[in-house]
This record gives C-alpha cells, structure tokens and sequence, in this order.
C-alpha cells in the first residue's frame, strides 16, 4: 500500500509545481465513508480514501492545498448523485 505519489518539477528559480496524492489511514476512510461526506467518495479499491494534493509558490513560500478539479474529475456520478440526495434530505 502506497500512501504518497507525486509528480513534481522544481525550477532553476526555486519556483514549485507539485501533484500530489495522499492516502488516508484506513479509519479515517471508513469514518469519511460512514459519515457520507463527499470525501469518502474518493475510496479506492483498496478502501482508502485517497485526496489529490497541490503544492505551489517557492521553496521558502510554499502553498499546500487540495487539487479540488482533480478531486472532482474523479468522483463517480453515482457518488455525487448519493451526497445530493443526503444533502437534501438533511435540509427538508
């Protein structure tokens, strides 16, 4: 089990460009999954919940977040379809 991959690339200027993909622990996945979050949809085969990361900015000014359009090319209608229907219930 793999919990980190990465492509990155580091320019000459110290300028970072780094993708990343970071595994959960197994009961963060299951608490993520049982929890019906949006999250928990990114569950792997292997029933971990796998988040794509993205780093940018410099080596002294780095800038860390979730790459939310990878995020989102990766969920499954059915999964998206199912958290809309939580969602609604919760609010009717």
């Amino acid at each position: 089990m793999r919990a980190f991959s990465a492509a990155h690339r580091l320019n000459l200027d110290q300028q970072i460009d780094f993708r990343g993909v970071i595994a959960l622990s197994p009961q963060l996945s299951r608490d993520l999954v049982a929890r019906g979050t949006l999250l928990g949809a990114l569950k792997g085969a292997d029933d971990l919940v796998r988040v794509p990361l993205r780093a940018s900015g410099t080596l002294s000014d780095p800038k860390v977040q979730p790459d939310l359009a990878r995020s989102l090319k990766e969920l499954k209608p059915e999964a998206i379809k199912s958290f809309g229907q939580k969602l609604l219930e919760k609010l009717f």
